[in-house]
């Protein structure tokens, strides 16, 4: 206590000391503090070595990707009065090299746009904005966004016990999609490319062994960051039928009888029913395999939904329509027969009867009308059968 009383607190140089101590500690702390940011964010995004020069001045603004897409996106930002031309690179091919470059458009207002196109779903893009006086002085740091996967709804729409056929909606970005298939889960191959047609993708699988379990994947002609080819759905299934049974003639009594047949017994629903999809019953006994409803039914797809529209179409036009008309024609000819001659009667019968011959024409016209469009536009009425029985 004496020599902080008597040796501190005399010194007069001391104030003066601890500013200055404290000071060079701040500039220090500072430092660093920044410095390991940006080395943290180096080492996080990897930063090429083509980069090597830091944020210069004018550095870019508000930079960002926005109506991102399978196989679009938008970079937009804000620069400032300082900042120099400026290219954005983009690592389209192989992550982390920076093998493509996007010239913006920039406004009055400082803003700027890069539209990129041809881009690959569900994969991860790195970008960054870089002066275009030396292409090594970056103006931002290093950004990432990934696109949007693809969808896509797979059914089975056909099958016996060698041969399937696939079908699916896909979304927007698909390249080249194909069916890959196999026995082992692990092992699939074979691609078969799928074909467009009204809206529809369809690939027929040939040469299939009877009653085996197939499984199957939509894959695309595009790479993900680990140079695998994209997988644009999970792994689905089915279950081929079992080989059909076979007649046997017996010479000494003439007579054809079948074959005692190993067929499963399946639970359908009636064939004549607006319904004909939505199989009961567990994998094992389903013909129509993958995939199956959480219900253990057999999914429905939009096809069907076409063929139910038809059913209630046909239904109402040619059977309830035609029924209605004759129960109006016999009614009005009842009110003429008992009309006694009054006149309010017979123009009330009269009226009744021409509006319902009306009414049918007018159906019969509409519906042939539709059918003639359908058929001069060349609609695969196999796939959907609107306005067909």
């Amino acid at each position: 206590m004496k020599y902080i009383k008597t040796g501190i607190l005399k010194n007069k140089k001391l104030p003066i000391l601890t500013f200055v101590v404290f000071s060079t500690f701040y500039f220090l702390l500072s430092t660093f503090s920044t410095h390991a940011q940006t080395t943290i964010a180096d080492v996080i995004y990897a930063i090429p070595p083509q980069f090597s020069k830091v944020v210069g001045n004018g550095a870019l603004n508000e930079v960002a990707v926005k109506d991102i897409t399978q196989n679009k996106a938008t970079i937009v930002g804000k620069y400032t009065q300082f900042t120099p031309t400026f290219v954005i690179y983009l690592d389209t091919k192989t992550p982390g090299v920076f093998d493509d470059k996007c010239y913006p458009s920039v406004r009055t207002d400082r803003t700027f746009t890069c539209n990129l196109i041809g881009l690959v779903p569900a994969r991860t893009y790195h970008y960054i904005a870089v002066s275009s006086i030396d292409d090594k002085t970056r103006l931002s740091t290093m950004n990432v966004f990934a696109t949007l996967p693809v969808s896509a709804n797979l059914y089975v729409h056909k099958l016996d016990h060698q041969s399937a056929e696939i079908q699916a909606v896909i979304s927007d970005g698909a390249k080249n999609p194909s069916i890959i298939y196999g026995e082992i889960f692990g092992k699939l191959a074979n691609p078969i490319p799928m074909k467009l047609a009204n809206g529809i993708y369809t690939a027929a699988i040939p040469n299939l062994k009877p009653n085996t379990y197939y499984y199957y994947v939509l894959q695309g002609d595009a790479y993900d960051n680990s140079g695998r080819k994209l997988a644009y759905s999970s792994v689905l299934g089915f279950t081929t039928l079992p080989t059909p049974p076979t007649a046997v003639i017996d010479n000494t009594s003439s007579i054809v009888s079948s074959s005692v047949s190993t067929v499963p017994s399946f639970t359908l629903f009636d064939s004549s029913s607006l319904v004909k999809c939505g199989l009961k019953g567990q994998r094992s006994d389903n013909p129509l395999g993958e995939p199956l409803l959480a219900s253990g039914k057999q999914a429905c797809g939009f096809p069907e939904l076409l063929g139910m529209v038809n059913d209630i179409i046909n239904l109402l036009l040619f059977l309830i329509a035609p029924t209605v008309f004759v129960i109006i024609m016999l009614y009005g000819g009842w009110l003429i027969l008992i009309s006694a001659g009054s006149t309010e009667n017979v123009t009330k019968a009269r009226g009744m009867m021409t509006k319902a011959v009306g009414g049918l024409v007018i159906a019969l016209l509409a519906w042939l009308l539709i059918k003639t469009i359908l058929v001069s536009l060349g609609v695969d009425t196999t796939i959907f059968p609107v306005f067909y029985s």
